[in-house]
């Protein structure tokens, strides 16, 4: 049986994941602050480098209990008391927000959001990989189908041919490293 604090943590886990899967930089879980009256404050998930950082709350609420407005609110204080502007901030839920928490500032993305979220980033990743599969596949069946005209179109302009290459391998390590840097 899971608890809410084990649901919190995979919550913002999946959070994390996802965002370095859309590569992005300094994804850190559970960032301690502290705040100009000296007290800490946590913050589930960050990303970004100053003055560009970006902070996440993440909350794992049942889908028929929506966020509170107390909620939202103490995440906007926590940054406030942190000298965060809040159009950095985001709140990340499994379920859905109450209405007043539209007007705080801060992003929201509620359930039905997230699975959105998850699926363009899957479909991201997908689509990297065929592509790569692409390159890949398309010079072995050249070199496997047409090894006369391959070598002679290699070989016809020596220099051409390697430009041709490393361009090719440059762009196929490219499309590599986007993929594995987001796993």
């Amino acid at each position: 049986m899971s608890t809410p604090q084990s649901r919190g943590a995979d919550l913002e886990k999946k959070v994390a994941a996802l965002l370095r899967q859309q590569g992005k930089a300094n994804v850190t879980l559970n960032k301690l602050f502290r705040d100009k009256h000296g007290n800490l404050s946590e913050i589930d998930v960050t990303y970004g480098r100053w003055p560009f950082q970006h902070y996440i709350e993440c909350k794992a609420y049942r889908k028929d209990r929506p966020v509170p407005l107390e909620d939202v609110a103490k995440f906007k204080q926590v940054l406030e008391l942190n000298n965060i502007n809040v159009n950095r901030g985001t709140v990340v839920t499994t379920s859905t927000f109450s209405p007043r928490c539209q007007h705080t500032g801060l992003r929201l993305i509620n359930g039905t959001d997230l699975k959105q979220w998850e699926k363009h980033v899957h479909n991201r990743i997908w689509f990297r990989r065929s592509i790569l599969g692409a390159c890949l596949g398309s010079g072995i069946v050249a070199t496997v189908y047409f090894p006369e005209e391959t070598t002679a179109v290699m070989l016809r302009t020596k220099k051409q041919g390697s430009q041709w290459l490393e361009r090719g391998k440059q762009y196929c390590l490219q499309v590599w490293q986007d993929i594995t840097a987001g796993e």
